[in-house]
């Protein structure tokens, strides 16, 4: 019977251990994300300032003016992907986040539960030997 509690009392424990494991996998997946998401500032960083350098002299030259608008095109559908990109990756993790919410809670509860039953076994012992 002892036995059997233990294991009524792990198996949840268990279970929650191998969704805590696919947690980790989703926050490392993020964090790629993440990495990726600083190159691409990088980038943007460059695109200023070529797009600042362009402005400068965009007025003084025809050909100049039309390679502005050009960069200007380029710059514009990189930011229009980029959002692209953001909004999918939102759409992607949000159930994912969701179920880790949920999952963080549910290990919270079996985790008061044993607290709970630890401290009502230790109650229990403290009766017996008081008597």
């Amino acid at each position: 019977l002892e036995l059997g509690a233990r294991w009524d009392v792990a198996h949840p424990l268990l279970r929650a251990l191998r969704e805590l494991r696919r947690v980790s996998d989703i926050l490392l997946e993020c964090m790629s994300f993440w990495s990726n998401m600083d190159g691409t500032v990088k980038e943007l960083g460059r695109l200023k300032e070529h797009t600042a350098s362009l402005v400068k002299y965009a007025s003084k030259s025809s050909s100049l003016k039309a390679r502005f608008d050009s960069r200007l095109a380029e710059y514009s559908e990189f930011w229009a992907s980029l959002m692209r990109l953001c909004e999918q990756y939102c759409a992607a993790v949000e159930p994912a986040l969701q179920k880790a919410h949920a999952l963080v809670s549910k290990v919270e509860n079996v985790a008061d539960n044993i607290d709970a039953r630890g401290y009502l076994a230790l109650g229990d012992n403290d009766v017996t030997m008081c008597h």
